[in-house]
């Protein structure tokens, strides 16, 4: 008993002195970053995809290290969240023929999660299967990274990476066709984000307001924007108009029929014969 004990020990203070060599613990983080590398040279072409999917690589590792300040971990979420992307892109352009962009993380929600889930049932064990292998593996990474960066410094890798890809989203807009393309996938979702984070910070998520909305829905809107209706006319109540008012009006309503249905000179013999009749 005793001796089998000592064996376990020494296999588990082996594999944790081999694990704790600052070589296999640098070779590690050198691994990730190449897997990113790797992933985006097969998906990206051209050198401006290329150089802006690279910064974008370069934010998130920024972008993971102010907040949790450890080389390996960062490297490993950025790679989850590069292969994600990919994915995803690939995904939705097998079904759309068209690739992921930054306005489908805006509207997806935990119903259109849930009604893809419903659509594809398969997606689910690969989810599972994933969240096996990713989450240990993680919490490994978590345990034995030595190394620290300080939070100014990631910072200000952050900034200059975030300058970088407006900056280049900026000089080369995207063309109508690039999202049908099926390739370049990490810079299109990088240059959609681009441009709708500044379309929100420029105009907001609400429109502007319509002088004619407050007519439109019955509100208090300006009765000078309303356009006016030419074809209705608007006449007085019978009860706000007093009795010789409202006798003028009769009177001048039948004068409108008679002159409307005689023609010149009529008017006169007709009204001759009425009197005759009555005589």
């Amino acid at each position: 008993m005793a001796i089998t004990d000592f064996r376990s020990l020494r296999r588990v203070t082996g594999v944790t002195v081999i694990a704790a060599s600052p070589a296999l613990r640098v070779a590690a983080i050198a691994a990730i970053h190449a897997a990113a590398l790797l992933a985006v040279c097969l998906t990206e072409y051209g050198p401006f995809a290329t150089t802006l999917a690279l910064l974008t690589w370069a934010f998130l590792n920024f972008f993971w290290l102010m907040l949790l300040r450890r080389p390996a971990m960062a490297a490993a979420l950025s790679l989850v969240m590069i292969v994600s992307m990919i994915v995803l892109s690939r995904f939705k352009y097998d079904i759309m023929e068209m690739t992921l962009s930054f306005l489908d993380v805006l509207v997806v929600d935990a119903d259109t999660v849930a009604f893809l889930l419903t659509i594809f049932p398969d997606l689910r064990p690969a989810l599972a299967a994933a969240a096996i292998v990713a989450v240990p593996l993680l919490i490994l990474l978590w345990r034995l990274d030595p190394f620290r960066l300080r939070r100014r410094t990631s910072s200000f890798g952050a900034a200059v990476s975030l300058a970088g890809m407006a900056g280049l989203a900026s000089m080369v807009p995207e063309e109508p066709w690039e999202p049908f393309s099926g390739v370049n996938h990490i810079s299109n979702f990088a240059r959609s984000g681009v441009v709708a984070v500044s379309e929100l910070m420029g105009h907001g998520t609400r429109q502007p307001r319509s002088p004619y909305a407050g007519a439109k829905d019955g509100g208090d809107g300006d009765r000078n924007d309303r356009a006016p209706n030419r074809g209705s006319r608007q006449t007085p109540r019978s009860h706000d108009v007093n009795p010789d008012k409202r006798a003028q009006m009769r009177f001048e309503s039948k004068g409108r029929r008679c002159k409307c249905g005689t023609a010149k000179g009529e008017q006169p013999k007709r009204a001759e014969k009425l009197s005759d009749l009555a005589k």
